[in-house]
């Protein structure tokens, strides 16, 4: 009993109480686990847990899908070669295995069964052959709540086990409503351009600034802004 160890803390200091555990024996066991935290952390694997839910990412079949549309609708989106490298840095970064296959289309998203490439990596979905899909935001899969409706169904029904973009992972147990809420932005985020458009046509007719690019026999007057340029005669 003598030859007992005895701890001390930091300052050398032994415990008064022998029936209790003293608080610097609490500092220490916090302490190991501060170390075993670490430990994990410097070799995290990606593997994604959220409760009794687990995702190996390493497994999963990936695809990656781009889209950049050629309508005033993107005007302002990355380029298809910069989703790509977004992609890969969006892989590296999870550890992904190498993409199953990558689609790439210049079609607009607003209306439903308008993009092949789009209906074609659906169709290995629901196959099995793609489980996961990496793009650059939600919106580049869906601008229409019919399709959107699809990828939902497909998330939360465990087919797709994760659509990764560069600021978020949406999993089969999230809220749909989260999903659903992107998805209706991006269609209001059309439908509210459109009536820009068409008030910003109304206009120029009204004072006499025609639309778009000049017909036949005449010329767009490049001495005014772009917007606001009439039409010339085309005298040659």
């Amino acid at each position: 009993e003598r030859n007992r160890h005895i701890f001390t803390d930091n300052l050398g200091r032994k415990p008064k109480n022998k029936g209790h555990n003293p608080p610097f024996e609490l500092n220490r066991s916090k302490n190991i686990n501060c170390v075993i935290f670490m430990l994990l952390l410097k070799n995290y694997t990606f593997v994604i847990m959220n409760n009794t839910n687990t995702i190996d990412f390493t497994k999963l079949k990936v695809a990656n899908y781009n889209r950049k549309s050629t309508e005033a609708e993107d005007r302002q989106m990355l380029s298809i070669q910069s989703q790509l490298d977004e992609a890969q840095r969006i892989s590296d970064f999870y550890k992904l295995p190498p993409f199953v296959e990558v689609f790439k289309e210049a079609k607009s998203a607003k209306k439903e069964c308008v993009r092949p490439e789009f209906s074609k990596m659906m169709e290995k979905v629901r196959s099995g052959k793609i489980d996961c899909i990496v793009c650059w935001k939600i919106d580049r899969l869906a601008r229409n709540m019919t399709e959107g409706g699809q990828i939902i169904d497909l998330l939360s029904s465990g087919v797709i086990k994760a659509i990764i973009t560069y600021d978020k992972v949406f999993y089969p147990w999230d809220n749909v409503i989260v999903m659903s809420v992107e998805f209706s932005q991006g269609k209001q985020f059309i439908k509210d351009l459109s009536i820009s458009v068409k008030r910003g046509q109304r206009k120029k007719a009204r004072i006499g600034i025609p639309h778009g690019v000049a017909s036949l026999g005449f010329l767009n007057d490049k001495a005014e802004e772009k917007g606001n340029r009439k039409w010339l005669v085309d005298e040659l």
